[in-house]
């Protein structure tokens, strides 16, 4: 599954496009350290380290995953790859609903994804299908359907983990 992220990851670390201030390193990985200086700049960064941290945001992303999707393990692969995908470009707490800033979050998205990942059969795939329909279409309070920033912004990326959300 790492292959399949990493080729579907756009990730700046990936290839040496140094150099890097640590700040956006740390932005990137979602870590706070004050007493570090964040203007020290990286150079060469190797593709073994690239990997590194890639694994690390990957890693934090399932554990997050994980503690709050009932049935996590139950989830086939290729619709946890279109999960993990998402969360590693909107950030796991937009995905997840649970971020401060409300206008990022995805609760409906979310609320269809842990339904199904508890219900079974025809119910499971009738739910996925719901939640990757709302990757593409959000519907205005007068019932208007209209494409998510995110679909506008990227919309190869959004079919593809909408497929793979649906089980294709």
């Amino acid at each position: 599954m790492f292959a399949l992220l990493k080729a579907d990851m756009s990730n700046p670390f990936f290839k040496n496009h140094g150099p890097f201030k640590v700040s956006e390193i740390l932005k990137f990985l979602k870590v706070n350290l004050k007493s570090l200086d964040k203007d020290i700049k990286i150079e060469n960064v190797k593709e073994e380290e690239a990997q590194a941290v890639l694994k690390i945001k990957i890693g934090k992303i399932i554990s997050k995953m994980k503690s709050e999707i009932d049935q996590w393990e139950s989830i086939e692969s290729s619709r946890k790859l279109a999960l993990i995908s998402m969360a590693f470009q909107l950030g796991v707490e937009n995905v997840l609903a649970i971020s401060p800033n409300r206008g990022k979050n995805w609760p409906r998205f979310i609320g269809y994804v842990k339904e199904a990942s508890i219900s079974k059969g025809m119910k499971r795939e009738s739910l996925f299908k719901k939640a990757a329909d709302e990757m593409i279409l959000n519907v205005n309070s007068k019932g208007r359907k209209f494409k998510t920033y995110w679909y506008n912004s990227t919309p190869k990326r959004a079919i593809l983990m909408n497929q793979l959300l649906r089980g294709l």
